[in-house]
C-alpha cells in the first residue's frame, strides 16, 4: 500500500540530511528556506562527499543558475521522456503579472515604456514556493522511486516557454484551461504568457500519478494535469472553453512543429560604439585631515552597518547557518563570507562570498569586473576550502544597454573579468543578465534616461572542509595580538571609485585594479595554510573604506582598540588609510610571527616588502594611527640618544567611531521600526560589552548507545503549509536519541497518521500559512475545527506518558490552543504572542536565563544563561488577564521559566536585549506538570556548538552544546 512504501517514515531523519541553499538574489521573503534538488540538466562541479548509500546515493555539490547545494547523483540529470507521460504543474494560480519580464530583461533593453518594466514584477505568492519546496524535498527522498522525470521552473516566459521546452523534440498537446487561474478575465494571449511564478512543471509516468498526488496533498500544494507527452514532433494547446461555433484557432490557439517553435535563431550582431567617459583627477579639500575624512565615510552606507538590513530576516532558519551576517559578542553585521553545514551530523560544508564593485567601474568599467571577481575572493578566503580549484563564480550582469557606450563598456568588462578568471583557473560556470537597467523620466519636456551603473554582482562559493574553523573579522586576543596586512596590490594607492572619493562627490581618474592574477592567487592560498594551521585568529579583506574602516571594522566587532603604524606603507597618510586596493588584514598572535612569516616568504611574501606588521591590539577601547617622520636631531651638548619624531594621524575613542559607523542604519532603521525602539537600541550598543553567558552544568554528547538503540521513543515533528523549521527540530531531537517522524496535518486530517504511538509531538517554527491570520492563527484554526484533528490532538494531551513543545510559531499555535500555562482557560483571557514592540520582524543573537521550574526539558540547566537564536514578528508574550499573569508570576513563577537577561545577566525588558517586550523578559511558558513547553526563541538551532554565532573562548573546548541537554532532558524523561 500507498501508506507503507511512501509515507512518513523514521529513516527520513536518520540519515544525514542534503541541503541545497538559495543565491543572495532568491526572490522568496523567506530568505533562507530549505532546499530543493533540482533535477534539471545544468549542474557543474560535482564533489563527492560522504553520505548514506543505502537512503540517497553519493550527493555531489552542484550548481544550478544560482544556487548551490546538495543533489542526489541520480537525480542530477533528467531523465528521458516518451509518449504518455503526464505534464503536472504544482504551486500557485496564473495572474496577470509578469507579462513585461522576459522582455524588461532582453527585448530593446533599456528603451521600453515605464508601463513594460512594472509588468516585469513576477511574484504572487513566495509562501507557495515552501509547498513547492517540500513536495520536491520529498520526492527527492524516495531515492529511485521520485516519480520525477524531468522538471523545469516557470520563469521568463512564463508557461509560453517553459511548456515547450520541457518536452522539446518530442511535442505534447496541451489545455489551456487545466492551467490553474486565478483571474478568468485573462484572455488566452496573457494566460499563456504571464509570468507569475512560484509553480514548477514536471513530466511523471502515469504509474507515480497516485504517489505525486499523495505527496501533494499532505503538503497542501496545489497539483495539475496539464497535458501528456506526444512523439510527433508537434506542441498543440487546446482551450475546452472556446464557443462550439468558434474557429479552430479560438480552439486551438497553438499547433506547431516544435522544430519552427525552438529552431536555433541566428546570432544577434550588436553594434558597438565606444564612448569615453570625461573624468577628472581627483581633487580633496585643502588640509583635508583623516578625522574629518573618516566621519564621511564611515557614514557612507556601502561601509557602515548594514543592521538595518540583516536583523529583519530570519538568518537561522534550518539550523544549517556556520556562519551569517554577524559577528563577535556585539554580533555586528560584518562578516566577510557565509558557510552552511551539509548536513547537521558533520563538519563539512559551503562557503559563499559576494564581491561588487560598481563605482569602481564607472571610472574603468574592466577594472570595476576584475575588482569585483577579487572581492569575492577576498572575502571567500576566510574559510578554509577543500582545494582553490574547486571555486565557482556566479555573474549577474547589470548594464543600461543600448545607452551610447554601454554596450562597448559590457563587452570589455565581459573580456577583461573572464580573462582574469582564465589566469586564476577558475571559471563562471553560470549568471544573470539584467541588460536593461534604465529607467525613465521627463526632462524639459522631453524623456531622459537615468542609467543604473554597469555592474556584475559575482558570487563566490566552494567547497568547505571545516566549517568550525571559519576566521571572522572580530579581534579575539586584544592585548595580546599583532595585526598583519598582505598587500595585493603591487604596493599601488589609488582613489579613484573609492568612498572616499564618493563622499565628497568625485569619481576621480585612477581606481584600483587587480595588479597580478598570481598575486592575488599566492595571497589567497597563503590564508588558506595559515588557517588551516591554526595561526589566524581574525581577518579581514580591505574594501569600501579603504585600509582605516578595515582595522576599525574588527575593533568595532572585537570591542577593543589599536596601536597601529602606517610608517611603513607610504607617505601619503590619506592614500594609505582610504585606498581600496586589494589587501588582507589578519590578527596573530605576537609570539607566532616567526611561524607566520616562514609561512607567507613560502607564497613570496616578505615583511616590510608586500607584508607589513600594522601594529597591535589593546585591551582600552581607543584607537591610535601614527606614522614615524624621522630621528629628531640632539641639542649640541645634549645626552642621551636619539629619539623618534612621531606623528598621531588619528586618536579617538573606539566607541565613539562606531556610533558613528552605525548611525546611517539606525537612521534607516527608524524609517521601518519603532523609532523609540532604534534610539534605545543605539544608545545600548554605544558602550555595550557584549554577550555574557554562564554555564550550570556540563554539556555531554548522546551516548552512542542511545543514538544506535532499536526501540526509541517516537516524535512526531509537526508541520503545516509554510512551516519552515521542521528540519531542525527533527535533527535536534534524533541527536538527543528519539525517533523522528515528520507528520503533517493533511496526514492527521485524511488518517495516514495517528499520534496514539508518539510519546512526544513538538510544534516547528516557520510561517504557517504565511501568518496570513496572523501568528500562529492559521495552523491552530485547522486543529481547533476539525473534528477529526482536534480529537486527536484531545487524545494526546490528556494521556500522562506524553510531552510537546512548541517553538517560534508552534509556541504561537500551542499558546492559542490553552495548553499552557494551564488548560481551561477561556480563549478571551489565554496567554499569547502578539506583534512585537518594534513592529517588525526580529532576527538576534541574545541572551535567555533558564528559573527553576516544572518542566522536563530544562532539569538541570537552571542558573544558565545562554545564547539563543530569536526569528518572529510577533513574539510579545501578551497577558489579557492580569489575574493569570499574577498567579504566574507571583505564584507560579517556574511556570515562565525562560526569561531575556542583558549582559549583566539580569532579566530585562530593555530593547534589544528583549526583542520583542515581553514583560519581565517572558519567553517560555509551561504545563503545571512541566510535560509541556513553549518558547519563542530556537533551542533547536543550536544544538551543536557550530551553529552558535558566538562563542565565549573558554566555552569553544565543550564537548557538546548546552542546549542539547534541553532535547536530551525529553528523553530522559521518556524512560
Amino acid at each position: 500500500p500507498w501508506e507503507k512504501e511512501y509515507a512518513p517514515h523514521p529513516s527520513r531523519f536518520q540519515t544525514p540530511l542534503e541541503i541545497i541553499i538559495e543565491a543572495s538574489n532568491g526572490a522568496s521573503d523567506y530568505g533562507n528556506k530549505f532546499g530543493v534538488p533540482l533535477t534539471t540538466g545544468s549542474c557543474t562541479s560535482f564533489e563527492l562527499i560522504n553520505a548514506d548509500k543505502e537512503h540517497y546515493g553519493w550527493k555531489k555539490t552542484c550548481m544550478v543558475a544560482g544556487n548551490w547545494g546538495v543533489i542526489n547523483e541520480g537525480h542530477a540529470q533528467k531523465n528521458k521522456i516518451k509518449k504518455g507521460h503526464l505534464i503536472v504543474q504544482i504551486g500557485g494560480d496564473r495572474y496577470p503579472i509578469g507579462l513585461g519580464g522576459g522582455s524588461g530583461s532582453s527585448k530593446d533593453a533599456g528603451g521600453q515604456e515605464a508601463d513594460l518594466d512594472f509588468d516585469s514584477v513576477q511574484r504572487s505568492n513566495p509562501e507557495m514556493e515552501n509547498r513547492n519546496e517540500s513536495v520536491i524535498r520529498a520526492c527527492s527522498e524516495l531515492g529511485n522511486k521520485s516519480p520525477i522525470v524531468s522538471m523545469t521552473d516557470l520563469g521568463a516566459g512564463g508557461e509560453c516557454v517553459a511548456l515547450p521546452e520541457i518536452v522539446d523534440p518530442y511535442g505534447a498537446k496541451y489545455e489551456l484551461r487545466n492551467i490553474p487561474c486565478g483571474d478568468k478575465t485573462m484572455s488566452v494571449l496573457v494566460y499563456w504568457c504571464n509570468e507569475s511564478q512560484e509553480s514548477i512543471v514536471m513530466i511523471i509516468k502515469e504509474k507515480s500519478r497516485e504517489v505525486l498526488e499523495q505527496i501533494c496533498k499532505r503538503n497542501r500544494c496545489p497539483m495539475y494535469i496539464i497535458g501528456t507527452v506526444a512523439d510527433d514532433g508537434r506542441l498543440i494547446l487546446t482551450d475546452k472553453q472556446a464557443p462550439k461555433d468558434a474557429p479552430r484557432e479560438q480552439k486551438v490557439p497553438i499547433d506547431l512543429d516544435m522544430e519552427f517553435l525552438l529552431a536555433n535563431l541566428p546570432e544577434m550582431k550588436i553594434d558597438c560604439k565606444t564612448k569615453q567617459r570625461k573624468l577628472k583627477a581627483l581633487k580633496l579639500p585643502k588640509g583635508l585631515t583623516v578625522s574629518d575624512a573618516l566621519e564621511r565615510v564611515l557614514r557612507l552606507l556601502k561601509v557602515g552597518s548594514k543592521h538595518f538590513l540583516t536583523r529583519k530576516v530570519d538568518r537561522s532558519v534550518g539550523g544549517l547557518s556556520a556562519q551569517q551576517q554577524t559577528v563577535g559578542a556585539c554580533q555586528l553585521t560584518i562578516a566577510d563570507c557565509a558557510v552552511t553545514a551539509r548536513s547537521f551530523f558533520e563538519t563539512t560544508g559551503i562557503a559563499t562570498a559576494i564581491g561588487e564593485q560598481p563605482v569602481k567601474g564607472l571610472v574603468q568599467t574592466q577594472a570595476g569586473g576584475k575588482m569585483s571577481l577579487a572581492e569575492a575572493l577576498t572575502n571567500l578566503v576566510w574559510a578554509p576550502l577543500e582545494d582553490f580549484s574547486a571555486i565557482n563564480f556566479s555573474a549577474t550582469w547589470q548594464w543600461p544597454c543600448k545607452q551610447p557606450g554601454e554596450d562597448e563598456r559590457l563587452y570589455r568588462t565581459v573580456q577583461a573579468t573572464t580573462k582574469l578568471c582564465k589566469e586564476l583557473g577558475l571559471r563562471i560556470p553560470v549568471g544573470k543578465d539584467s541588460v536593461s537597467m534604465t529607467a525613465w523620466t521627463e526632462l524639459n519636456g522631453r524623456k531622459h534616461p537615468i542609467k543604473s551603473p554597469g555592474s556584475v554582482q559575482i558570487v563566490s562559493f566552494a567547497p568547505c572542509s571545516d566549517i568550525t574553523k571559519v576566521v571572522t573579522p572580530d579581534i579575539k586576543k586584544p592585548g595580546e595580538s599583532v595585526l598583519v596586512m598582505l598587500d595585493l596590490s603591487g604596493g599601488q594607492k589609488r582613489l579613484g571609485g573609492s568612498a572616499l572619493a564618493q563622499v565628497y562627490e568625485q569619481l576621480g581618474n585612477e581606481t584600483p585594479d587587480v595588479h597580478s592574477a598570481k598575486l592575488l592567487k599566492n595571497g589567497f592560498e597563503a590564508i588558506q595554510t595559515l588557517i588551516k594551521d591554526g595561526l589566524i585568529f581574525a581577518g579581514h579583506d580591505i574594501s569600501e573604506g579603504g585600509l582605516v574602516t578595515c582595522l576599525l571594522e574588527m575593533a568595532f566587532s572585537g570591542n577593543c582598540g589599536l596601536d597601529i603604524d602606517i610608517s611603513k606603507l607610504g607617505s601619503d597618510v590619506l592614500e594609505t588609510l582610504f585606498a581600496e586596493e586589494l589587501s588582507l588584514v589578519f590578527e596573530i598572535d605576537e609570539s607566532s610571527l616567526k611561524e607566520v612569516e616562514k609561512s607567507i616568504n613560502n607564497f613570496g611574501f616578505k615583511l616590510d616588502k608586500n607584508a607589513f606588521v600594522l601594529g597591535k591590539t589593546t585591551q582600552e577601547q581607543s584607537v591610535l594611527i601614527s606614522r614615524v617622520m624621522g630621528i629628531l636631531p640632539m641639542k649640541h651638548g645634549q645626552d642621551g640618544h636619539a629619539t623618534m619624531s612621531t606623528n598621531h594621524i588619528l586618536t579617538a575613542d573606539m566607541k565613539k567611531l562606531r556610533d558613528i559607523w552605525q548611525e546611517t542604519s539606525f537612521e534607516l532603521d527608524k524609517l521601518q521600526a519603532n523609532p523609540d525602539c532604534v534610539e534605545k537600541e543605539r544608545k545600548v550598543n554605544y558602550d555595550r560589552k557584549g554577550l555574557n553567558f554562564n554555564l550550570s552544568f556540563e554539556p555531554t554528547p548522546t551516548p552512542k548507545k542511545l543514538l544506535n538503540s532499536k526501540s526509541k521513543p517516537k516524535i512526531a515533528i509537526l508541520r503545516e503549509a509554510g512551516t519552515n523549521g521542521a528540519r531542525e527540530m527533527a535533527g535536534a531531537f534524533y541527536s538527543a536519541g528519539f525517533e523522528t517522524w515528520d507528520v503533517t496535518m493533511a496526514d492527521i486530517a485524511e488518517g495516514r497518521i495517528t499520534l496514539k504511538d508518539f510519546r512526544g509531538i513538538a510544534f516547528s517554527g516557520g510561517f504557517s500559512f504565511a501568518d496570513t491570520l496572523d501568528a500562529g492563527k492559521g495552523w491552530a484554526g485547522v486543529i481547533q475545527f476539525n473534528d477529526k484533528i482536534r480529537k486527536e490532538f484531545d487524545s494526546f494531551i490528556e494521556r500522562k506518558d506524553t510531552f510537546s513543545l512548541g517553538v517560534c510559531n508552534g509556541c504561537q499555535v500551542m499558546a492559542l490552543l490553552g495548553w499552557i500555562p494551564w488548560r481551561g482557560i477561556e480563549l478571551s483571557h489565554q496567554p499569547r504572542f502578539v506583534k512585537n514592540e518594534s513592529g517588525i520582524f526580529e532576527s538576534r543573537f541574545v541572551s535567555v536565563k533558564i528559573e527553576e521550574g516544572p518542566s522536563i526539558f530544562l532539569k538541570g540547566m537552571e542558573g544558565s544563561t545562554l545564547g539563543i537564536w530569536v526569528a518572529h514578528g510577533e513574539g510579545r508574550c501578551l497577558w489579557p488577564d492580569e489575574k493569570i499573569f499574577e498567579q504566574v508570576i507571583n505564584n507560579e513563577p517556574g511556570l515562565a521559566p525562560i526569561r531575556y537577561v542583558d549582559d549583566e545577566g539580569n532579566q530585562t525588558e530593555a530593547y534589544p536585549f528583549n526583542p520583542n517586550g515581553s514583560q519581565l523578559g517572558i519567553t517560555a511558558l509551561s504545563s503545571r506538570d512541566g510535560r509541556h513547553m513553549v518558547l519563542m526563541p530556537h533551542p533547536e538551532r543550536l544544538f551543536n556548538l557550530w551553529q552558535w554565532p558566538y562563542l565565549p573562548d573558554n566555552w569553544k573546548n565543550l564537548k557538546a552544546s548546552p542546549w542539547l541537554k534541553m532535547f536530551q532532558n525529553a528523553r530522559t524523561w521518556c524512560k
